[in-house]
């Protein structure tokens, strides 16, 4: 099926090799959980169908390994690295990294109506999809809409927020916070930027919660 050939499953599928090879003990040291059972029954969900008589048990098991690796995949990553608080902290960072690197293409893309992936891929078939906003233009880089885009910017800019909220933040993490802020305000997606307040409202509560039983 080509399922299997989607280029969703290469993140995935070489993540968790990498953990194979470098961090073995993490595998060794997982526990299971109720939530990884429900997990476990979404990605084999697409059996259900296929008792009933309704899809092929060759789509079936496709359906099965596609959900498994994106969805399984994805969960399994989480569970193994985000167990620890140095593991947590490595993603906000990683995040924030990413959204820095985002930066000169939300320049770019925000003046102008010009796609970095037509000049570097081609034509995209939504690169016009949304692309106006109230001022200027809505990065697209390389994501599938600007949708995602505008999501991607705005869980960076909480990244970055969540650091600059640390006591032991330093002038570069309001810095950033500042930048991708500004980037994910830019980019005018509202659900997102809706998205970013709640999430700082949360970050905000739970700094609340923590000090008060400190």
């Amino acid at each position: 099926s080509n399922l299997l050939f989607a280029k969703v499953l290469i993140v995935p599928i070489v993540v968790i090799a990498g953990l194979v090879l470098t961090a073995p003990e993490r595998f060794r040291a997982l526990r299971w959980t109720m939530p990884d059972l429900a997990l476990i029954a979404f990605c084999t969900s697409p059996m259900l169908a296929c008792l009933a008589g309704k899809v092929p048990l060759v789509s079936t098991a496709a359906q099965i390994a596609y959900l498994t690796a994106v969805w399984g995949g994805t969960w399994l990553i989480g569970r193994l690295v985000l167990a620890d608080a140095i593991g947590r902290q490595n993603l906000v960072r990683a995040i924030t990294a990413c959204g820095i690197a985002m930066v000169p293409v939300a320049i770019m893309e925000g003046l102008s109506a010009t796609r970095l992936y037509k000049l570097i891929f081609g034509a995209h078939p939504f690169a016009t999809d949304g692309v106006e906003r109230y001022i200027g233009f809505r990065p697209l880089a390389f994501f599938e809409h600007g949708n995602q885009y505008g999501i991607w910017m705005a869980i960076a800019a909480l990244a970055a927020i969540s650091r600059a909220f640390k006591p032991e933040r330093r002038r570069i993490d309001i810095a950033v916070a500042a930048l991708l802020s500004a980037c994910s305000i830019a980019s005018q997606s509202v659900g997102a930027e809706i998205l970013l307040v709640l999430g700082i409202a949360a970050l905000r509560i739970s700094g609340k919660t923590m000090r008060a039983s400190i």
